[in-house]
């Protein structure tokens, strides 16, 4: 299973990162392998930043998930939020298009989830 969540609005931080683990426990459970992109854009883009207060608990969960998790962020609204990539938390992947990204990942296959 491949699964992109996509986070465009910081009030649904929280439910992203619940729904993100709901999953990977579920799958595991099933003892089933699983692949999952968080792609961010938007006015979420900030969360990435370090120093965030927008919801650093929510981020730092999805970078912990694992291997199989990755945490992407749109360049795009990087730009228009004037976020340099230096100041990202670690672990955070530079895509140069949100809308690019889930569209080349739902061609790929990937189911894709919007809380």
């Amino acid at each position: 299973m491949q699964v992109i969540f996509h986070i465009d609005e910081p009030a649904k931080w929280p439910m992203v990162a619940g729904n993100v683990k709901n999953l990977l426990n579920y799958y595991a459970d099933q003892q089933q392998p699983v692949r999952v992109e968080v792609l961010v854009n938007g006015p979420a883009v900030e969360a990435t930043a370090q120093g965030s207060q927008q919801a650093p608990t929510a981020v730092t969960e999805i970078l912990a998930a694992g291997e199989n998790v990755t945490l992407a962020v749109c360049q795009n609204a990087l730009n228009g939020l004037a976020i340099k990539p230096e100041r990202l938390v670690a672990g955070v992947t530079i895509v140069p298009a949100g809308v690019v990204e889930l569209a080349e990942k739902q061609a790929a296959g990937y189911q894709y989830i919007k809380p």
